[in-house]
């Protein structure tokens, strides 16, 4: 029976294995459903809380192709209602979702 993981080798993972490799596929575009997973893994299986570093890897995921900005919106909802302060690199990354870089729209002006 296969599991229902999407990435059974979290389990056998450490907690700091787990947060290391979020820090590495968040500089990476093209890792958001990745991001989504281990994220969700963290927090649902591990019990780990919702702190700025999770938001900032979940800012920067969205960054991706596949992000929303109204993801980004939700996000900032969310931190407000559980009164996590946004750092410097969420709300750079914040801005990055919502004013991609000129070349990544295809202008090289």
């Amino acid at each position: 029976m296969a599991s229902k993981e999407p990435f059974p080798e979290l389990a056998a993972a450490e907690t700091s294995d787990i947060y290391e490799a979020l820090r590495e596929l968040r500089e990476r575009d093209g890792n958001l459903d990745k991001i989504l997973a281990f994220v969700t893994y963290l927090i649902k299986d591990r019990g780990e809380s919702q702190s700025p570093f999770i938001y900032e890897t979940l800012v920067k995921a969205n960054c991706d192709k596949n992000g929303s900005a109204g993801t980004v919106r939700k996000l900032l909802a969310e931190m407000q209602t559980d009164g996590v302060e946004g750092t410097p690199a969420f709300y750079h990354g914040a801005l990055r979702v919502r004013w991609p870089a000129p070349a990544l729209l295809g202008h090289t002006d």
